[in-house]
């Protein structure tokens, strides 16, 4: 029960710290057409971490303040880079369960 309270916690603080340092970043409203690159590793990091590291509750922890720090931008900011990062973790968990399982 206490693992659930750890995770929401860190989520709910990456949440805030990624409301935070994009407000600081991008004082303007979404006009950027590109992928920013800093937002897309860090939710390839954390996508991976929490649809892989289900044997690590400190990891998944990790993983969760990643996403809750990319997934609580401001609006319109950091939508592509959390699509990509389910897609890239999607794509690594079939390939560790399908293949490496068999």
């Amino acid at each position: 029960m206490i693992d659930y309270l750890i995770y929401l916690l860190t989520f709910v603080i990456g949440s805030i710290a990624g409301l935070l340092w994009s407000y600081k970043i991008h004082s303007e409203p979404y006009v950027i057409m590109g992928i920013d690159t800093k937002s897309l590793v860090v939710a390839v990091i954390g996508w991976i971490l929490v649809l892989n590291a289900y044997f690590s509750w400190i990891l998944l922890a990790i993983g969760f303040f990643l996403v809750g720090f990319v997934l609580c931008e401001r609006p319109g900011y950091g939508r592509k880079e959390t699509v990509i990062g389910i897609v890239v973790g999607g794509v690594i968990y079939l390939i560790c369960h399908l293949i490496l399982m068999v």
